[in-house]
C-alpha cells in the first residue's frame, strides 16, 4: 500500500513537471511572438518616419530648430512645414499648392535664375524707366513753359495793339488802317507761333518714339549676344580643331579618277551623303578662301555626286578650269555638308536664284530646301540664336525714297514697311558681324556650295 502511495506520487509530480514545462513553453512562445511583433512594429514605424525625416537628419540643429518651431505654434512638425511652404507658395505666386515648376513659369524665369535675383533686376528696369520719364516729363515741362511763355507775349502784343488801335482810332482814319495790317501781321506771326509749338511737339514724340526704339534694339542685342555667349564654350569644344570659319573646313577628298569627267570621292551613304549633292574642288586646304566681296574664287572644279556606296561615291565633273587638273587626293568642300556636325543657318531676306535680277521670297524658300537636302538644319523666325553657324542674306532691300508733304495712308505705309525691311537686313548682319557668325549671300553660297549656273 506504501509502495502504490510512492509511486502515485511520483507520477502526480512528474505530471506537474511536464504541465509546467508545457505552460512555461508556452508562455515563452507567447512572449517571443509579441516581441517580434512589437519589433516589427518598430521597424515599420522607424522606416516610415524615415519617408519625411531620416535618423541622421532628426539629430541636426535645423531639424530640432524646426521641431521646436513646430511645437511653440501646437503643430506637427509636417503640419508646420506644408503651412511654412504654403505661405512661402502663396507670398510668391498666390497659389498655396504651386510646385517650383509652376512657380518658375509664373514667374518667366529661366532655370538656375533666383526671385530675389530676377526682383533685383526688374527693379532696376523700373528705376531706369522711371528716371527716362522724369527726363522727358521734365522736358514736356520746359515746353510746356516755354508755350507759356508765348502766349504771355502774345498776350502782351495783344494788349499793346488794341491800345494803339484805339489811339490811332480816334486820330486819323490812315492810322486805322495801319493798325489793321499790323493786326493782320500779328494773326501771322500768330500762326507761325502755332505751327513752331506743334513742331515742337511732334519732335519731342518722335524722339520719344526714336528713343524706345534704339532701347529695344540695344535689349535685343543683347540677348543676342547673352545667348552667344552661353553657347560659346559648346561651340568651341565642337569646332576646337577647325579652322576660323566653318564654310573653310574640307569635307573629304578625292580618291581615284575615271575618264575624263568621272571622279570617287571618300564620302558615302556613311557620312550622309545623298545623290545631287555638289561640291567645290581645290587643290588643298589652304587654298578655301573666299573674299568677302566678290565671293570668289571658287575652287579649280565643281562635281555633282551621281551614285552613292556606303563609304565612298560617284561625281561626275560639271566644271573645270583650264590648266588646272583634278588630281588625286585634291580636297573637296561644301559649306551647307558636314560629315560630323550638323550646321545651323538661318535664311533671311529675298534671293535671286534664277539670275533674272528679281529677288523673291520663292528664292528664299530654294535656299532653306537646298540646306535641308544636303543635311543642314534651318533656323526659323528672324532672330540670331546663340548657336547659329551662318547667317544667309538675300538681295538688301533698297532705301525708300523720301516721303512727300502730304503722302496717303497706303504710300506711308509702303514706306515704312520698306524701311522697316532695311532696317531689319542691316540690324542682322551687324550683329551677325559682332557675334562672328559667317555671313553668306547667294553668290557666296553657291561658291561654296559648288553649285554651278543653273
Amino acid at each position: 500500500m506504501a509502495m502504490r502511495s510512492g509511486g502515485t506520487g511520483v507520477i502526480v509530480g512528474l505530471v506537474v513537471f511536464v504541465l509546467s514545462t508545457v505552460f512555461l513553453l508556452v508562455l515563452t512562445i507567447v512572449f517571443y511572438a509579441g516581441k517580434t511583433e512589437a519589433v516589427e512594429k518598430r521597424a515599420k514605424a522607424e522606416s516610415e518616419l524615415a519617408i519625411y525625416v531620416r535618423p541622421d537628419q532628426r539629430a541636426g540643429e535645423e531639424a530640432k530648430a524646426i521641431e521646436g518651431a513646430a511645437g511653440s505654434q501646437r503643430q506637427s512638425v509636417y503640419g508646420y512645414l506644408t503651412t511654412q511652404l504654403g505661405d512661402l507658395n502663396a507670398f510668391v505666386s498666390g497659389n498655396r499648392s504651386a510646385t517650383p515648376t509652376q512657380l518658375q513659369t509664373d514667374l518667366g524665369m529661366a532655370e538656375g535664375e533666383v526671385v530675389r535675383n530676377v526682383v533685383a533686376d526688374l527693379r532696376r528696369q523700373n528705376q531706369t524707366k522711371a528716371n527716362e520719364i522724369t527726363s522727358l516729363n521734365n522736358r514736356i515741362a520746359d515746353l510746356a513753359k516755354q508755350v507759356d511763355e508765348q502766349k504771355s507775349q502774345l498776350a502782351q502784343q495783344d494788349e499793346e495793339h488794341r491800345k494803339e488801335l484805339d489811339a490811332v482810332r480816334g486820330s486819323i482814319a490812315t492810322y486805322e488802317q495801319a493798325a489793321k495790317d499790323y493786326q493782320a501781321d500779328f494773326a501771322k506771326t500768330k500762326e507761325l507761333l502755332e505751327q513752331s509749338r506743334l513742331q515742337l511737339e511732334d519732335e519731342s514724340r518722335q524722339r520719344i518714339a526714336d528713343l524706345q526704339r534704339d532701347n529695344d534694339a540695344l535689349r535685343q542685342d543683347n540677348t543676342v549676344k547673352s545667348s552667344r555667349l552661353n553657347e560659346l564654350q559648346r561651340i568651341v569644344d565642337a569646332i576646337r580643331v577647325k579652322p576660323r570659319n566653318p564654310a573653310e573646313l574640307v569635307d573629304g577628298r578625292i580618291v581615284d579618277i575615271v575618264g575624263n569627267d568621272q571622279v570617287y570621292i571618300n564620302l558615302g551613304r556613311k557620312q550622309r551623303v545623298v545623290p545631287g549633292m555638289t561640291f567645290e574642288i581645290f587643290d588643298d586646304a589652304n587654298s578655301i578662301q573666299v573674299d568677302d566681296g566678290t565671293g570668289t574664287p571658287r575652287g579649280k572644279a565643281s562635281i555633282q555626286v551621281t551614285k552613292v556606296d556606303e563609304t565612298t561615291s560617284t561625281a561626275r565633273l560639271t566644271r573645270v578650269s583650264p590648266g588646272r587638273p583634278v588630281v588625286k587626293d585634291n580636297v573637296i568642300a561644301n559649306a551647307v555638308f558636314d560629315p560630323d556636325y550638323k550646321f545651323k543657318f538661318l535664311v533671311y531676306g529675298k534671293f535671286d536664284v534664277t539670275g533674272d535680277g528679281r529677288p523673291t521670297e520663292a528664292g528664299a524658300d530654294f535656299v532653306r530646301n537646298r540646306v535641308k537636302d544636303w543635311g543642314g538644319e534651318v533656323v526659323t523666325g528672324d532672330e540670331l540664336t546663340g548657336d547659329l553657324d551662318f547667317l544667309v542674306l538675300g538681295e538688301q532691300p533698297p532705301m525708300p525714297p523720301p516721303l512727300g508733304s502730304n503722302p496717303d495712308e497706303v504710300t506711308f505705309r509702303t514706306h515704312l514697311e520698306q524701311r522697316e525691311a532695311r532696317d531689319r537686313y542691316d540690324q542682322l548682319f551687324k550683329q551677325a558681324r559682332e557675334a562672328q557668325i559667317p555671313v553668306l549671300n547667294w553668290n557666296r553660297f553657291e561658291v561654296l556650295t559648288g553649285t554651278t549656273a543653273r
